[in-house]
Parts: structure tokens; C-alpha cells; sequence
């Protein structure tokens, strides 16, 4: 059984399609499998679902059998409409069948949703109200989640893109996804590369992948065998990591503090000219070089070197790190 693929000699194709009154800020749920989900908002309270559905292969009765053996399970109330897809089983069946079960949905522009779909693209337009998305083995497209309480999780995703993130939780697994912008998020990262172009706040855990942030304010976050990458950085940001690597390209001056925790892990800082700190930096099976005139006071007990001073002025934010097996770099922009 496949969602896509050659789609056989016979096709059959059969179409839903229902018009709800509901409340103006009524609920979505979908559960879809081997298809796609589109959902736009409207100025009518109405929900409108519109279930395209296709089984294609080389042998006819199976084509038509497993197309009857599928349904749109609807529960439709004034605050809700539920829809989800039912494959009933047909294990004397053994065609290579094609099946496509799209979903093609309008709901008032207040209204929340919860889509999940497997083997299959979810895309939503803009969106006021709180989205809880699950997209496995399939792109998500979002452009606008404007919501306070988003929960965004991906599986197996590639190329995933999402506009704009007001707040909310995402998790990603074993994909790849872009963000263009979000004013505060949870991210889970695993197995993943993430690109995040602007972000307020970002607080992040990630194991094995790649995270490349344009810009932030506040950052906090722990990446384990994790290639971290930051631009411009205005207030403050403390990471822990193990196995990876951390480039930090941009310090504002305007920014505040810097604490970083790590082993195993390659440091590189840049910073602006005008950006005054404090720093400690303890550095064990490490070396540290810089072109930034840092005049530190420098003490070493066994394996660890300890630099400690400031640069421009004292007082006024701090830098620290302690660092094992991973060297440190500091770079004045």
C-alpha cells in the first residue's frame, strides 16, 4: 500500500463534500493518512470539508475494494467537527495499491485546529487561533500561526517551512525545517537541521543535528553532537553542549551576558568592538586565542588554564565559559 508511486492500469475516485454551521470560533480536528491537508480561514461561520479520495493498480476488483473499503468518519457539533480517516483492513488483499485521500477545508478565522497526517503534506494559511499540528513522513507549510499555544511536531519532514511562529512548542525529528521568524519558542530538535532566522526568545534542546539562528534576544538551550550557529545576539544566551560545536557570530553591543558550558565542543565568539565584559573563562585540555586585546590574568593547575579580566570596562556584563577538550576562540568584529 502506497500513497503515491505507479499508479496501475484502473483508478477509481470518489469526492465528500460537507458544509457545517458552527461557532465563530469553532474546532478542527483531522486524523489523515496517505494524502494531504489544506486549511484556509474565511469571514463565515462555517466550517467547509471538501475530501478528495483515489485508489489506483493494476487489478480492478482490489482498485474497487479497497476504494469502498474507505470513509470520512464525520462528527459535526456547533464548537467542533471532527473528521478522520478510516482504512479498514484488507489483509486478503495483496495488490500494490495507490491511495490519495486529500482534504481540502475552510473554517472560520477564529477557529483552532489539530491536524494530524501521516504520509502526506499539511498546509495552513494563516492562522489566528492555537494550532496543534503533527505532519509525519510529510512537508508542513505554514504561513502565519498567530496563536499563544501552538504545538507544531514534525517526523521524518523534509523541507518543512513555517512564516511565522508567534508562540508556541516544536518539535522536530529526523527532518529538516525552516522558521522565519518567532517571538518566543520551545524548540525540541532531534536528528534534525533547523534553520531559525529571527527569534525573541528561544529556549532549545537538541541531539544530533544542526541549529542556525539569524538573529536572537534571549537564548537558552543544551545541544548534544549539535553544530550551533548564531548571528546577531542582542541580550543574553547560555548554552550547555557535548560533542558539537558553537559559533557565535555577532555580540551586540547592546548585549548582555554569555554563558557556555561544554565538552568535546569547538568555541568561536564573535563580538562587537563596543561590547564591554567581564570574562572567566576555565579551560581544561583546551587552548584559547583571540584577537580581541583581552589583558587576562592567567593561572594554571594541572590541565586547566584559567583566564580571568575584562575588556573596555569592568561591571558591566560577563562572558563565561568553561570549556573541556574544545578549544575557544575570540574574535573582536
Amino acid at each position: 500500500m502506497a500513497g503515491n508511486g505507479n499508479p496501475g492500469k484502473y483508478s477509481k475516485e470518489k469526492k465528500i463534500e460537507k458544509t457545517y454551521l458552527v461557532n465563530p470560533d469553532a474546532h478542527l480536528e483531522v486524523s489523515n493518512s496517505f494524502g494531504n491537508i489544506y486549511v484556509t480561514t474565511w469571514n463565515e461561520a462555517k466550517t467547509a470539508i471538501e475530501v478528495f479520495i483515489k485508489v489506483s493498480g493494476n487489478n480492478e476488483a482490489a482498485v474497487n475494494k479497497r476504494i469502498e473499503a474507505i470513509r470520512i468518519d464525520l462528527e459535526a457539533l456547533k464548537n467542533r467537527i471532527t473528521a478522520t480517516t478510516v482504512l479498514d483492513k484488507m489483509g486478503e488483499s495483496k495488490s500494490n495499491l495507490s491511495i490519495e485521500i486529500n482534504y481540502t477545508i475552510k473554517i472560520p478565522k477564529n477557529g483552532s485546529v489539530k491536524l494530524a497526517n501521516k504520509f502526506g503534506n499539511i498546509t495552513v494559511d494563516k492562522l489566528l487561533a492555537e494550532a496543534n499540528i503533527n505532519c509525519r513522513y510529510g512537508k508542513l507549510t505554514a504561513n502565519e500561526l498567530l496563536g499563544s499555544r501552538n504545538t507544531i511536531e514534525i517526523s521524518y519532514s523534509s523541507a518543512s517551512t513555517i512564516g511565522y511562529l508567534k508562540e508556541g512548542v516544536l518539535t522536530a525529528n529526523y527532518s529538516d525545517f525552516t522558521l522565519n521568524k518567532s517571538d518566543k519558542l520551545n524548540l525540541v530538535n532531534n536528528y534534525t537541521q533547523a534553520k531559525i532566522k529571527e527569534v525573541n526568545v528561544l529556549d532549545f534542546k537538541s541531539k544530533y543535528g544542526g541549529l542556525t539562528i539569524g538573529s536572537a534576544d534571549l537564548v537558552k538551550g543544551d545541544g548534544d553532537y549539535t553544530t550551533m550557529v548564531f548571528g546577531q545576539l542582542s541580550k543574553d544566551i547560555a548554552l550547555t553542549s557535548d560533542y558539537g560545536q558553537i559559533t557565535i557570530n555577532g555580540i551586540e553591543a547592546k548585549a548582555n551576558n554569555v554563558s557556555i558550558i561544554s565538552r568535546y565542543t569547538g568555541i568561536t565568539i564573535g563580538h562587537a568592538d563596543n561590547y564591554p565584559f567581564n570574562y572567566n573563562f576555565e579551560l581544561t585540555y583546551a587552548d584559547l586565542t583571540d584577537n580581541s586585546d583581552l589583558d587576562a590574568n592567567k593561572t594554571t593547575v594541572k590541565n586547566t588554564t584559567t583566564y580571568t579580566g575584562f575588556y573596555k570596562k569592568s561591571g558591566a556584563n560577563t562572558m563565561t565559559i568553561k570549556s573541556t577538550y574544545g578549544n575557544v576562540k575570540i574574535m573582536k568584529m
